[in-house]
Order: structure tokens, then C-alpha cells, then sequence
């Protein structure tokens, strides 16, 4: 049985060079484009990635004047761990310079069953860490390990990303190919 792990990591902010409108930007400085896992919407701005980096920790609790990497995964091997990491940026502030910022997560094996979900789960709720031009790192972080008896295959992760007070939904979807 495949193991889940969603853990809540503390919310951490990283300045990254941005426009008020395209929040993730490339190394060429031009916005990126939205994509799957990457969406924009009204100024509110999420990412979700799949990677197999153990450091990922590490390299996001570096200083906030680097801009740290995360090398994507798109395949694992039985006995390996991912994680799914979820980015957004600019959320809406209320009167206090709060923000409250929810997700609903889905896990789908290859044969389109549901292997976890969770509705409503909070990615972020408090004071402002910085500007616009901060990006936090979602609270729940999803943990992925391979085990044996796990079907082969494409597995799918969705996160529905909301800003309450924007009334945005960023729906974000990645996958992966769990391989023998």
C-alpha cells in the first residue's frame, strides 16, 4: 500500500524577481507561461512541482536573495520518494494584512482510482510575509513513496489552489510515472 505523507511545513517566503500581474518569471526575465502545473490568474500566482531532490529543504530555507532549484521528477522507482511541493504568490490581504490561502488536494493511481484526497486543507493563514513579489511555500507538502505492491504507472496529483478573498481557483496538475 502506497504510503501518503502530507505534512505542514512552516510558511517560509522567498523573494523572486516579479511583476504585480505574472508572478513567476523565467531566467530570460519575460513572464512564464502558464501551464498545467504553473498558473496565473488576477494576480494571484501557484506552481505545484514533483521532485525527487532530498534537499529540497535545505535549498528553500537558503537566504532570500538566492533563488533556489528544484530539479522536476517525472518518474520514480519502487523504493523511491517524492515530493509535491505547491508555490503561490500575491495572495489578497485583508484590512489586517492577512491572507487565507486553502487547497483541495487529489492523488490518482494509474487506473483512476484515488489513492488520498483532502478537501479544504489551509496552505496558508496569517499576516503578509513580504510583498507581491514573495513567493510562500504551501503548508501541506505531499510525500510520495513507492512501495511494491503500488501499481505501475502514471499517477496524477491535482491541487485546486484558492485565494478566498481574490475568488481565484489555480487548478494545478502534475504527474508522474511510478516504473518498475
Amino acid at each position: 500500500m502506497t504510503r501518503w505523507t502530507i505534512a505542514l511545513s512552516l510558511m517560509l517566503a522567498l523573494a523572486f524577481p516579479a511583476s504585480a500581474n505574472d508572478l513567476f518569471i523565467g531566467p530570460d526575465g519575460q513572464p512564464l507561461p502558464d501551464t498545467a502545473s504553473r498558473q496565473s490568474k488576477r494576480g494571484f500566482s501557484g506552481a505545484l512541482v514533483i521532485t525527487a531532490d532530498p534537499d529540497w529543504r535545505a535549498k528553500w530555507d537558503q537566504p532570500s536573495d538566492r533563488t533556489p532549484q528544484f530539479e522536476p521528477a517525472t518518474q520514480v522507482r519502487r523504493g523511491g520518494q517524492l515530493s509535491m511541493l505547491v508555490f503561490f504568490a500575491n495572495p489578497r490581504l485583508d484590512a489586517d494584512r492577512k491572507a487565507d490561502v486553502r487547497c483541495d488536494i487529489q492523488v490518482t493511481r494509474p487506473d483512476g482510482s484515488v489513492s488520498a484526497e483532502q478537501d479544504n486543507v489551509v496552505c496558508y493563514q496569517g499576516p503578509a510575509l513580504g510583498n507581491e513579489l514573495h513567493v510562500y511555500l504551501a503548508a501541506p507538502v505531499i510525500y510520495f513513496l513507492a512501495e511494491p505492491e503500488d501499481l505501475a504507472g502514471r499517477w496524477t496529483v491535482k491541487v485546486t489552489l484558492r485565494d478566498d478573498a481574490r475568488r481565484v481557483m489555480l487548478p494545478l496538475e502534475a504527474s508522474f510515472e511510478l516504473v518498475d
